[in-house]
């Protein structure tokens, strides 16, 4: 197992520098002077000149690249030309509201998402099936940004249920930093009014991220179940006489949620990318919002940042969902 974690650790590191120098070279290649923005509308040429010098834009591309990999040898991700922060500082300060939104809308996804697919296995070609089917397709066909605009105005502006945008409402500190998850610090600190109100921030959002997930691995956990339902060993069990509970639970589940399992983590990775929009529209201080500041005022060392992490912790994902996969199908580790 230890080998098995070690490889998928070692093919990570090219993928996660590939990363990298794509982004850089993609980056450098939209129009547009950072140095321009930097020096402001009434800048001379001359400052304009200084600044692009102070920050190595006259250097050379490749030269501007081992720059910027010789920083994050050193453990450095730059600092930010907008506001001369440290990126590293402000990305961990953002990373946390990025990742309670994600795990928070994976949750719901996986909560219902594998349930309703097994439903919809066990009620094969019902009225239950045909309904979650539609619903599922529905779920993969609707526009993110649209749903977030919708439950906006529904929720927050008709009926004043939800809250529209942030983390916490106006006037309501924040608890102190332990996890950087307002609704797991609140917990801890037994502030149930702050818990309760993160929670209502949190499920506007949260709902519109989980809609895409929910009903691919609804869609996936249902194929796979049926796939699993027809096999002979699950005939034999039923002629068998074993209870149904232990047979959907011990058998069934077992061999049917790899696939469902791999989509799960690979779906992760995917809100953590399509946070960017949500972010926006919720006014959430994640690093969706953070990369959409960056792209906007040409902040090349923040956008690099942001991707690097986000890049990150999308190989971080697939390792855990390898581990997983090994957990359950011992031949994977028996295949090295």
């Amino acid at each position: 197992m230890l080998l098995f974690l070690t490889r998928r650790v070692l093919l990570g590191i090219p993928t996660l520098f590939g990363l990298v120098l794509l982004i850089f070279l993609l980056i450098h290649a939209v129009p547009g002077d950072p140095a321009v923005v930097l020096a402001g509308d009434q800048a001379t040429p001359r400052q304009v000149a200084a600044i692009r010098a102070q920050y190595g834009f006259d250097k050379p591309l490749m030269d501007q690249f081992a720059i910027y990999v010789s920083q994050l040898a050193h453990g450095s991700l730059g600092v930010s030309y907008l506001t001369q922060r440290p990126v590293a500082r402000e990305l961990a300060d953002r990373l946390p509201a990025t990742l309670e939104l994600a795990f928070f809308a994976m949750t719901l996804a996986v909560g219902i998402g594998i349930p309703a697919g097994l439903l919809a296995a066990q009620r094969h070609n019902s009225w239950i099936d045909h309904t979650l089917r539609v619903l599922g397709i529905g779920g993969l066909a609707i526009a993110s940004f649209w749903l977030a605009i919708m439950l906006q105005f529904i929720f927050s502006m008709n009926l004043n249920l939800l809250p529209v945008h942030g983390r916490l409402s106006l006037g309501m500190q924040a608890p102190r930093r332990l996890t950087g998850f307002f609704t797991v610090d609140a917990l801890l600190e037994g502030r149930w009014s702050v818990f309760t109100d993160a929670l209502r921030h949190l499920i506007l959002p949260g709902v519109t991220l989980s809609i895409a997930p929910l009903a691919t691995i609804m869609r996936f956990t249902r194929a796979s179940v049926l796939a699993v339902l027809r096999r002979d060993f699950v005939l034999y069990e039923r002629a068998m006489g074993y209870p149904r509970a232990i047979l959907m639970t011990k058998y069934i589940l077992r061999n049917a949620l790899v696939t469902p399992i791999t989509q799960i983590g690979l779906l992760l990775g995917a809100i953590l990318g399509s946070a960017v929009v949500i972010e926006d529209i919720f006014d959430w201080p994640g690093l969706g919002s953070y990369a959409v500041q960056s792209i906007a005022t040409d902040d090349y060392q923040a956008t690099l940042g942001v991707v690097l992490v986000v890049g990150f912790l999308y190989i971080l994902i697939n390792i855990v969902v390898d581990f997983v996969h090994a957990l359950i199908d011992r031949r994977l580790v028996e295949q090295l």
